[in-house]
Order: C-alpha cells, then sequence, then structure tokens
C-alpha cells in the first residue's frame, strides 16, 4: 500500500473510534476534564481526610463555656468579655491577645438536606452512594469528603459521572479555608468530626466540625499572627475537642 494512502487510513481510522468514543462516552469524558480542572483550580478536592495522630491536650489554664446547649473548655484564659458576644445566632469569643473563636450550631441533617438540593433526588443518591449518608450530616459530610476527581472516569453511565461531579463540586464548595487546606478526621468522647487545617503549617484560620445525632458545632479558631497571641496549636484544639459535650442539664 502506498505511504500515503496508510497515513490516511491511520487517520481514518482513528477518527471513527474518536467518533465511536465521543458517541458512546462524549459526556462522561467532558464530565472527567471537569472533575481534574476542579482539583486543579482547588487541589484540596483531591485529598482525602487522615486520622489525627497528636491526640495531646494543651495544659494551659482556660475556662469553661455554654453555647447553645453545649459546653466546652476554652484553650486560652485571656477571654475578653467586653467584646465577646452573640451576633445573630452564631457566639464570638474574643481574647486579649487577639485571638477568636467563633461558634455557630447546625441542626440535624442540614448539610444532607443541602446536598439533596443541589441536584439529586433521593433515589438517585442512593443508587450510587447508598442509603447511609442520608441519615446523618457526619456520615453525608464524610462521602463528600472521600470524594476525588479519580472518581470521574469517561467510563462511566452519564448520570453517575453527573452525581460524581456534583459531589466533587460541593466539595469544593463546603471545605473551609485556603484551597489546599488538610483535611483531619477527629473524634471526641462525645462527637466525631473533622478539622480544616493543620496548625504546624501556621493558617490564620481553623476550623472544627463536630457532629452529633440532634446537630453539631463548628468552631472557627482564627490568629492574628501578629507574634503577641499565643499561636493555635493541637493540643489548644484538642481541648475544644475532646471537652465538647452537651449540656448535662439539658435531655
Amino acid at each position: 500500500m502506498v505511504a500515503w494512502k496508510r497515513v490516511l487510513l491511520v487517520w481514518v481510522s482513528s477518527l471513527v473510534l474518536v467518533a465511536v468514543f465521543l458517541w458512546f462516552f462524549g459526556a462522561s469524558t467532558g464530565m472527567a476534564f471537569q472533575a481534574r480542572f476542579i482539583g486543579w483550580r482547588v487541589p484540596v478536592v483531591k485529598k482525602t481526610p487522615v486520622q489525627l495522630a497528636d491526640l495531646s491536650l494543651s495544659s494551659t489554664a482556660g475556662g469553661k463555656f455554654s453555647f447553645s446547649g453545649y459546653d466546652f473548655d476554652l484553650p486560652w484564659d485571656d477571654l475578653d468579655p467586653s467584646k465577646s458576644k452573640l451576633v445573630g445566632k452564631m457566639q464570638v469569643l474574643v481574647f486579649h491577645s487577639g485571638n477568636t473563636i467563633l461558634v455557630s450550631r447546625s441542626h440535624a441533617r442540614d448539610f444532607v438536606r443541602v446536598v439533596l438540593h443541589s441536584g439529586f433526588d433521593r433515589d438517585s443518591f442512593e443508587s450510587i452512594y447508598g442509603p447511609d449518608p442520608l441519615h446523618s450530616d457526619f456520615a453525608m459530610y464524610q462521602t463528600v469528603l472521600r470524594a476525588t476527581p479519580a472518581q470521574v472516569t469517561p467510563f462511566l453511565p452519564k448520570s453517575e459521572a453527573a452525581a460524581r461531579l456534583t459531589i466533587l463540586s460541593i466539595k469544593a464548595i463546603a471545605v473551609p479555608g485556603s484551597p489546599d487546606t488538610d483535611l483531619l478526621a477527629i473524634r471526641s468522647p462525645n462527637f466525631p468530626g473533622f478539622q480544616f487545617g493543620d496548625p504546624n503549617k501556621h493558617p490564620s484560620t481553623i476550623v472544627l466540625d463536630l457532629f452529633s445525632d440532634d446537630g453539631g458545632l463548628e468552631f472557627t479558631i482564627s490568629s492574628k499572627n501578629n507574634g503577641l497571641a499565643p499561636p493555635i496549636t493541637q493540643p489548644a484544639l484538642n481541648r475544644i475537642i475532646q471537652s465538647a459535650r452537651k449540656s448535662p442539664n439539658l435531655p
């Protein structure tokens, strides 16, 4: 066969294969590219939670605080009552050092409802992820935080590729902090949860999400990083995590 005919045959064969591939897998291929683009723009979506290894507790004198039916320890002892106040449904705790803690409470299955209102119906969600994530916000967070771009492939059915891309997009929005923050799984005597940010990398803000059957607590801990405030350390964060509990005088 003449050389140019051989080249033409190769090109035509290649185009036919590409056309067949796009006919069957085109939509899923496009969504796979979108997933990888999200991973490039928001690198945290390529991470999954790792178990927190440092469980040591700060011995620094702090104090106790109650908010919305929950008690927890403060990691520092210089709370400024004149600046600490309720803002809407959130408690702002300001310390003389400049550190701050913002505490908010969520209701049961708030995050489940957010996910279901993002383009899912119950049956289509369960067909891919099963029923367990719909039972609690903690289980739903586990599902979302375990999503990665690699799970969206060109060979998935279009409906599943779309669902996995949606979950990945929710993860990119739901994870607080910088686009490459660290994801840590945490557990206290009372609540499971997640920590967003590693204090060893000195982020300005770290978020703790703790979950219970009737809702949960979120702590946003910030430091001015001006050299005057005590640094945010894992033992200080563990004081909050390990001490958080429902107020004993409530049912």
